[in-house]
């Protein structure tokens, strides 16, 4: 819509009881120094948001006044973040606030701290660029992809000494990446490391969450008041320390359903032993000893091999990561005349001075001993960096329509493949 068409059809805006206008609210605030209370009913919806459809559709999901509540609540109560004493510090609030994490904790949250948030309703790299080095705020909740822009673009950026607490989730944080983002900060005169979180929309935002204070790389710890454990996928029980299972979680927060959609509330759900409400992320993970959560890829991110047998996705990409000249990786399943196979895409670290053969020849070599040969890819592809869709996360559903431009070692040589689209 051109400019021309905004002024010749303004916005209708709705009159009534329901609606008051941002001049009237500023008013109503003003000399105001207890907050209004408000009677109070259990499981009284506040807000839908909107799942990010990275999986499929994305879905209208109802979270009562619980989940807000319950979110400053378990920040008042831990040290993830220190943010009972953030009163005048800031917070750049990028993420839509039709999500949860958006309009929960880079929102509500912060404010209810007495936290300034920064609002930025595009959701635009440059544009939160920008706004970092003219607002100069405390805290940051973003997508993985987001810092990876921050590196890619560095030259953009002088002082940071005013970040405290950079927090990232949505993507696999591999240790180089990590080392590169904290280095990053270091280089412009901050001591912030970034603290990875996990959470989703169904459980009101975050459930899981490193903290400066206590930060093992790799996970996180769930935030008071949640309790997060695996089950086994195929007999729904619950399994051991250290034993891989879908991570189901039990918080205050959590969702009353899906809007309209009781199908896909009663799969969301599950009820436990005891009688407890436990609610399926659809990721498979474990937990160890210490109560530290692993995440290790979504449930569905696997491929069936020629052979019949389940082949992870991410545990692919778990071998390619821990190679130093993969900051990047997606693995993505193709179908074949035997099955499916399994292929890989690779971004490089920055400033690598090997040749992309020499380190297609060493992962190939690492799969080959790590993994069974059904997972093993057939093929490599050398990316530039990766796609990402509005939501922050990576588009990977692209990969998977690309069918050539890979290569595979093939005794000496490199040899070049080309898949057909079946």
């Amino acid at each position: 819509m051109q400019n021309s068409d905004l002024k010749e059809k303004p916005a209708i805006i709705p009159r009534g009881d329901k609606y008051v206008s941002w001049k009237e609210f500023i008013q109503l605030g003003k000399n105001q120094n207890e907050a209004p209370q408000a009677a109070y009913e259990k499981g009284t919806p506040a807000v839908i948001v909107y799942s990010s459809g990275s999986t499929g559709a994305a879905k209208g999901i109802v979270l009562p006044n619980e989940s807000f509540v319950g979110l400053v609540t378990q920040y008042e109560s831990t040290n993830h973040v220190d943010l009972v004493n953030a009163r005048n510090k800031t917070a750049l609030v990028l993420i839509p606030i039709f999500m949860s994490t958006g309009i929960n904790a880079t929102l509500n949250t912060v404010l209810c701290f007495g936290v300034t948030g920064i609002l930025e309703p595009v959701y635009d790299v440059d544009i939160f660029i920008q706004k970092v080095v003219i607002e100069k705020p405390n805290y940051l909740l973003l997508p993985i992809s987001f810092y990876e822009a921050m590196l890619r673009n560095e030259d953009k950026f002088d002082d940071l000494s005013f970040l405290d607490h950079p927090t990232g989730g949505g993507e696999p944080l591999s240790t180089y990446l990590e080392k590169s983002i904290d280095e990053f900060f270091a280089r412009h005169g901050s001591d912030a490391i970034i603290v990875q979180a996990w959470g989703m929309c169904e459980f009101g935002s975050q459930a899981n969450a490193q903290s400066k204070y206590r930060q093992r790389k790799g996970t996180g710890i769930p935030l008071s008041h949640t309790i997060i454990s695996a089950f086994d996928l195929d007999t729904d029980e619950e399994v051991s320390y250290n034993e891989r299972g879908e991570i189901r979680v039990i918080t205050p927060c959590r969702m009353l359903g899906y809007y309209k959609n009781p199908e896909a509330t009663a799969e969301f759900f599950r009820e436990g032993k005891d009688g407890q409400i436990w609610g399926c992320s659809g990721d498979v993970g474990y937990i160890d000893e210490e109560g530290n959560v692993f995440i290790e890829g979504r449930a569905n991110d696997y491929i069936l091999g020629g052979d019949g047998s389940k082949v992870w996705l991410f545990d692919i990409e778990n071998v390619l990561l821990a190679d130093e000249a993969v900051q990047l990786c997606e693995a993505v399943g193709l179908d074949g005349i035997d099955g499916q196979f399994p292929v890989a895409h690779l971004v490089l670290t920055q400033n690598c001075t090997e040749s992309p053969e020499d380190i297609i020849y060493r992962v190939n070599e690492k799969c080959a001993i790590s993994l069974k040969p059904s997972a093993v890819p057939k093929g490599y592809k050398i990316q530039d960096a990766f796609n990402v869709l509005p939501s922050g996360k990576r588009d990977t559903l692209s990969l998977k329509n690309e069918r050539d431009g890979f290569v595979i070692p093939d005794g000496g040589i490199l040899r070049e493949v080309e898949f057909c689209d079946r």
